[in-house]
């Protein structure tokens, strides 16, 4: 499930039991290369629960690194591999994701703060 996905669907407390659970938030990697430059990329963030396949959301990773991703010497050979890779073990970016989240709760509750003060004034 994509990050914008979690955020519209789930309640703070709710991502919180997820987590615990053992849910995470990763990135995969992905490239392609053009005749002889290759480009490495990162997906968007998904969120797998504790019971999902880090194959379930990068199968499309791998896939389009495994047929375009070779052809670039040397970068396409490596960077493909790591995006083979990173489809069975994507990187796992959870901490920052919660920590952007904190902020960005902390900030609408300080902004909130300040509208009331100014409306009861």
């Amino acid at each position: 499930m994509k990050l914008e996905e979690v955020l519209a669907t789930m309640s703070p407390r709710e991502l919180d039991r997820e987590i615990e659970a053992g849910g995470r938030f990763v990135v995969y990697t992905w490239c392609f290369s053009v005749i002889v430059m290759t480009f490495r990329r990162s997906s968007d963030v998904y969120f797998l629960r504790v019971d999902d396949s880090s194959l379930s959301q990068g199968w499309k990773y791998m896939l389009i690194s495994f047929l375009f991703g070779w052809w670039g010497l040397p970068w396409g050979i490596i960077y493909t591999l790591q995006s083979l890779f990173s489809g069975i073990s994507p990187k796992n970016v959870t901490a920052d994701v919660m920590n952007k989240l904190a902020e960005m709760i902390s900030q609408e509750n300080s902004e909130n703060a300040v509208s009331e003060v100014s409306d009861g004034q």
